[in-house]
């Protein structure tokens, strides 16, 4: 039997982001963890089934692009493998090849358009 909500992991340390992201995506049926850090992001996937990552760059205590190729080492080929979707405001430090090396689906500026991320999550997990 599958699971009957989609889980995604946000991690972004703006509360702001936080609670508008949340109450888009419980109010179309899927579930939201929020991650302020880094310094969980591995534990969370590893124990829980997520869906999809949707991560910001520029974390007070951690690259996201280095928490990404944290990800795509894990030896849960699943867990590896997450659809991850970038956000931040500072894209300019990276290349469009540094998101493709790392498999990164979408990458989206703030502020956030967030009917733009809703498509993008929907395009990459359904709904």
């Amino acid at each position: 039997m599958s699971k009957l909500k989609k889980k995604i992991l946000l991690v972004d340390d703006s509360p702001v982001i936080q609670t508008l992201v949340k109450k888009i995506f419980y109010g179309i049926g899927m579930e939201v963890i929020g991650l302020k850090t880094g310094a969980k992001v591995i534990d969370t996937i590893n124990n829980n089934d997520i869906d999809l990552v949707i991560m910001d760059i520029i974390l007070p205590d951690h690259d996201g692009m280095d928490l990404i190729r944290q990800i795509r080492k894990l030896k849960n080929s699943a867990k590896s493998q997450l659809p991850v979707i970038c956000i931040s405001g500072h894209y300019k430090n990276y290349k469009e090849s540094d998101f493709e090396e790392l498999n990164v689906k979408e990458s989206l500026i703030k502020p956030l358009d967030y009917d733009q991320l809703v498509s993008a999550v929907k395009k990459h997990i359904g709904k």
